[in-house]
């Protein structure tokens, strides 16, 4: 994929294995690990906006932004709620 958006890999047999990967434009990303957390080191200082992705939440595109104000030399930790809907096919 040359351009950023994302990729759905489907099981040719089970059709309810299915798995995703967001491309992304930015160095500044990461995954969450298995308690929902995510650190992104190195952000410039200034106004973030930090956009939330997964492939069933209840948003536009899937994706939640969040507006920080300021991000400085320090931690800057947000808590997210998200809406998730049914994968379709999945019973």
């Amino acid at each position: 994929m040359n351009a950023p958006g994302v990729v759905a890999i489907g099981c040719n047999i089970h059709d309810q294995m299915v798995s995703f990967i967001r491309v992304v434009d930015t160095a500044y990303a990461g995954k969450t690990d298995a308690n929902g957390v995510v650190t992104v080191r190195d952000v410039p200082a200034g106004a973030v906006t930090a956009k939330v992705w997964h492939p069933y939440l209840r948003a536009m595109k899937n994706e939640k932004a969040l507006a920080t104000a300021n991000v400085g030399a320090g931690a800057v930790r947000e808590a997210v709620t998200v809406e998730l809907r049914q994968p379709s096919g999945r019973h």
